[in-house]
């Protein structure tokens, strides 16, 4: 009987699968409403919408317009965040450029892949957004990278290994 090698993952964040996520791999997601005169409904299906097994859900709210949240990476998480009252601008970096996304309706989300360097910033006052993760909290605390610079150093490192 023969044995696969393992395969060898080139990352100081050990989970990172290859390739590298980018940010052609973010998209919108549009989420389902209704409205009528006493409002509106907007409801994510969890088995259908969201691409990924969701285990943890939480909402930041209170924003003030300038606000910033996230400013981070986390290489085991997928999230969709989606903003439900106010306005959010997620700067989205995969160590090459950025791209800026504008959540302000309840009906579409963002889905960021892991691996990917975010930034919340509240565009109106009393910004409130969901996200929506497929990991809890402790299970996540392993792939988070708070340092902006150590995101870099180490993504250009990985794409010139051809990641």
């Amino acid at each position: 009987m023969t044995l696969a090698a393992p395969r060898l993952r080139v990352s100081l964040m050990p989970s990172v699968r290859l390739p590298l996520p980018t940010l052609d791999d973010c998209r919108l997601i549009d989420v389902p409403a209704h409205a009528d005169q006493r409002g509106r409904l907007a409801a994510i299906e969890l088995s259908g919408l969201v691409p990924f097994t969701v285990d943890r859900m939480f909402w930041v709210t209170g924003l003030a317009r300038g606000a910033r949240r996230g400013e981070h990476a986390n290489d085991l998480v997928h999230e969709l965040i989606v903003c439900v009252a106010g306005a959010l601008r997620v700067t989205v970096d995969d160590g090459r450029e950025q791209r800026q996304f504008v959540l302000d309706t309840c009906t579409r989300g963002l889905y960021l892949p892991p691996g990917l360097w975010a930034t919340q910033e509240a565009t109106a006052d009393a910004t409130t957004y969901v996200v929506l993760a497929n990991l809890t909290y402790v299970d996540a605390l392993p792939g988070y990278v708070r340092d902006y610079d150590a995101y870099q150093a180490n993504r250009a490192r990985l794409l010139a290994a051809g990641a």
